[in-house]
Order: structure tokens, then C-alpha cells, then sequence
């Protein structure tokens, strides 16, 4: 018993050695794949295993490092504490002085000098710089190479080319009875951005509007088709397109902007629909095709990007890679994207399903007078609004929201009434309105009531039923 006792303590004694030896220095832990630049600067992934951050370099900085998490794509975001913009461009200098080229960012004043953006690219690995300058805090998102979209530059072919016999205006589609969200801006140029598609069994409506709109014996452009997030409610419409090659064939789309929510979202939900999202958008990129006849292409927005389309552009203030994990809800609401459209010196706030937590980064990231909004898609069709926000936000004149029953909700803290009450009209869908139009520049009282132009709800539950069928049990 003695002898076991002795060698029980020896072996104590040796296992401690490492440590003791330590005694009396400051330990530095470093990852055995750290790559050390010719400045001796450290790469991020001295905080990390993932791959895609094993040659990029450190910040250096007076701030304080974060946190690496899991994003997107097999995509991970560093996050750097207490950094100001002198080390956002700092940063941006280090790299470029190691090979990276700038391919886009938003200028010296980035989004109401209150976010900035840049992407950097080299070799196989692309880089999103996001640096919020409220929070002083500074975003890393790195990943593979993934293609940009030409519209981050002012220099595309869409700018100035407004007609004269063509108005800016914004439809409020209803395919489905106020179920679902789909807007369509229709730019000067005559070309189109569409924001969501609402459900299943609206394409064709979708299709057929903008057929309408579209220049006289011109196919319809869509420069952007923006996804907010995966729920059927907001892709469902790019569904028809998938089961037609005729019906894709009749539009040109040059680009679906839709940031995929990372795996573990995507696991945390057992809903297959809320899933399809991502097999409905390859889909239309294999089947539909941009002006040069190309396939269209898949871009991610990323929050603090801005892009121009036409005489309009798109601002995002809120984007996945922000989303809370795994203090998130149980669905993709709180992956939605967010983002204003300038169009006419007037701004729409498009919100998708965005709930609390994405609000609350959107206050913590702007200040409120960003915020002086002409027209405003009140979020997740008005559940989860909260009146912190609506009291945030410098002005809201016009509420938008496709759901005639949400008039009389209550949210968590009777935010859609205290909305109603605070902006200067509200119009919402349903079989008493059904789709609505408004004209820029829009002045409140102006909303055109185009009237109802939806399925039977049977013929809707039918087309869900059937695509339900052809997705998941035919494969």
C-alpha cells in the first residue's frame, strides 16, 4: 500500500513539473499552426483551428481582442474590441502590404459615418472588414473566395441611366392574401430590384407584374432579387420559377442576394420548408440567367455594404453573420437582413422577419437620425416590433405590412399599435386592399390601392402541398 502511495506522489510531482517550471513568466498560448509574418505580427488564427484564418493577419491594435465564432459557409468572424476607424484602416494598409487587394468599400464616410466596409481579396480567401464606429468594434469575416457583386461600385452600367418616361415607384405585391412579403422597386432605368417573393403559387403574379411594368417589348430586368431570410413566406415565390424553365426564361435576373445562415441555424430548426430556402435560390441560379446570358449569380449581403442600382441604392444594416447563436429564436427570424433603399432622397427600411435582437444591433450600429425613414416594412409582419425601436428610430411617416389582421395585434409589448399610433398612415394587405403601389417621391396619402390580385387560399395550400411533395419525398 506504501509503495503505491510513493508512486502516486512521484507521479503527481512529474505531471506538475511543466507547470512549475512556468512559475514566475507571463505564458503566451499559441495555436502549433500560427504563422508569423516578416513584422513578427501573429495571424488571426493564433485564436483559432479554422483553416481560413490561418494566414491572415492580427490586428494590431490598442484594443482588445474578442472572440473567433463559426459564421456562414465555413466562414469565421473575429471580433475586435475597443478598435476605432485609424485602426480599421490600419488594418486594411497591413493588408494590402501583404498582398490583399481592396475590391470594394464604402469611402471615407462609410454608412452616416457610423459603419464601414471593405472587402479584400487574395488568392482563394475573401475578407469583409465591418467596423462599427458606436461600439468601437471591428469585424473580421473571412472565408473563401466567393465572387462580389459589381453594383458595390458606383462605376456599373445601371448608374444614370434614368427614362424619361419611367417613375420610380414601390409595389407592395399581394399574391397570397396578405400571407407573405414581396416588394418590387421598379428603378428609372426600367429595370427592377425585388425584395423577398412571398409563398408558394405567387410567381406567376410576381412575373406578370413585373411583365406589365417592364418598357414596352422588353423582358423584365432584375438587377437584385434581395432574400431577407429562408422562411417560405419570403422565398416561396422563387419556387414557381424553379418548376418552370419557361417562366425563368422570361426574366433576366442579375443577381440573388441572400446570406445563408450558418449550419447551426440551420440545424436548430426542423421545419424542411424553412430549409428549402437554400435549395429554392441554387436552383434559380442554375435555371435563370443575367443580360449577358450568364447564369445568375449568388451574392452575400454583408452588413455596411452599400450597393448602387439605378438612381437607388441599397444599404445593409443588419446581416447574419450578427445574428445571436445560440441565444437566438428557433427559426431563421433573427438571421433576416436588413436594409434601406434610398431612392429620390427617400428611405425605405425593408425588415423581413427581423426580430428583437436584430433591432437591437441595428440601434446599437446607427445613430436614431439614420433613421428618418418615409416608409417603414413594419418587421416579422409586426410581431416582435418593439417600441424601444419605434421610439429609436428619428421618424417613421409611412407603415407598410402585408397582414389585414395584424391592425388589431398585440406583440410581446404592444409595439404594432404603439407603431400605428406613432407614424403618420399605415397600409397593410388583404381582401380588403390587396396589393398596393406607391409613387416616388411619395407623399403620405398618396398609396395607389391596386386591389386584390391573389389565388384562393385552396389553390395556395394545394401549391404548397405539391411542392412539399416534389422537394422532400420525390427528392
Amino acid at each position: 500500500m506504501r509503495r503505491k502511495r510513493v508512486f502516486a506522489g512521484l507521479l503527481t510531482v512529474l505531471m506538475l513539473l511543466p507547470m512549475l517550471s512556468g512559475c514566475g513568466k507571463t505564458a503566451e498560448t499559441e495555436a502549433p499552426c500560427v504563422t508569423k509574418l516578416e513584422d513578427g505580427t501573429k495571424t488571426i488564427g493564433a485564436y483559432i483551428g479554422g483553416e481560413a484564418m490561418q494566414n491572415i493577419p492580427d490586428m494590431v491594435t490598442s484594443g482588445y481582442f474578442g472572440e473567433v465564432s463559426w459564421g456562414n459557409d465555413s466562414c469565421h468572424m473575429a471580433t475586435y474590441n475597443a478598435t476605432g476607424k485609424a485602426d480599421f484602416d490600419d488594418y486594411i494598409a497591413l493588408l494590402e502590404k501583404e498582398g490583399y487587394t481592396r475590391v470594394a468599400d464604402t469611402g471615407p464616410d462609410g454608412i452616416h459615418q457610423d459603419v464601414y466596409y471593405a472587402a479584400l481579396q487574395k488568392d482563394e480567401t475573401t475578407i469583409h472588414l465591418v467596423h462599427q464606429a458606436l461600439q468601437s468594434k471591428t469585424y473580421v469575416i473571412a472565408g473563401e473566395k466567393e465572387t462580389l457583386s459589381p453594383y458595390l461600385s458606383q462605376d456599373n452600367p445601371s448608374v444614370n441611366t434614368a427614362r424619361d418616361d419611367i417613375k420610380d415607384s414601390l409595389t407592395l405585391l399581394d399574391p397570397i392574401n396578405g400571407q407573405a412579403l414581396c416588394l418590387i422597386l421598379q428603378l428609372r432605368n426600367g429595370h427592377f430590384i425585388c425584395m423577398d417573393s412571398g409563398y408558394w403559387g405567387g410567381g406567376k403574379l410576381i412575373l406578370r407584374t413585373l411583365q406589365e411594368m417592364a418598357p414596352e417589348g422588353e423582358k423584365p430586368v432584375v438587377e437584385a432579387w434581395f432574400l431577407t431570410h429562408g422562411h417560405g413566406d419570403h422565398f416561396g415565390g422563387l419556387q414557381d420559377f424553379t418548376d418552370s424553365q419557361e417562366m425563368c426564361d422570361a426574366i433576366t435576373v442579375n443577381g440573388i442576394y441572400f446570406n445563408k445562415p450558418r449550419e447551426e441555424h440551420v440545424l436548430k430548426t426542423s421545419n424542411a420548408l424553412q430549409k428549402a430556402g437554400h435549395i429554392i435560390v441554387d436552383l434559380c441560379c442554375v435555371m435563370m440567367k443575367d443580360e449577358n446570358g450568364q447564369s445568375t449569380k449568388l451574392y452575400r449581403p454583408v452588413m455596411g455594404q452599400r450597393y448602387y442600382f439605378g438612381d437607388a441604392t441599397v444599404e445593409i444594416t443588419n446581416s447574419t453573420e450578427f445574428a445571436p447563436w445560440p441565444n437566438c429564436t428557433s427559426d431563421y427570424n433573427e438571421t433576416s437582413t436588413t436594409f434601406i433603399v434610398n431612392v429620390d432622397g427617400q428611405k425605405i427600411q425593408v425588415m423581413g422577419d427581423a426580430e428583437t435582437a436584430c433591432q437591437y444591433n441595428m440601434m446599437r450600429s446607427f445613430r436614431s437620425d439614420y433613421f428618418d425613414l418615409d416608409i417603414y416594412q413594419v418587421s416579422h409582419h409586426g410581431y416582435n416590433t418593439l417600441t424601444v425601436f419605434v421610439d429609436y428610430v428619428a421618424k417613421i411617416r409611412t407603415a407598410i405590412f402585408p397582414n389585414r389582421f395584424l391592425v388589431d395585434a398585440v406583440c410581446e409589448d404592444g409595439a404594432t399599435p404603439y407603431l400605428i399610433a406613432h407614424c403618420d398612415e399605415y397600409y397593410y394587405q388583404g381582401q380588403d386592399r390587396g396589393s398596393l403601389r406607391m409613387t416616388f417621391p411619395y407623399q403620405v396619402g398618396n398609396m395607389e390601392i391596386l386591389g386584390n390580385q391573389y389565388p384562393t387560399y385552396k389553390s395556395w395550400q394545394d401549391t404548397i402541398t405539391k411542392s412539399i411533395h416534389r422537394l422532400y419525398i420525390e427528392g
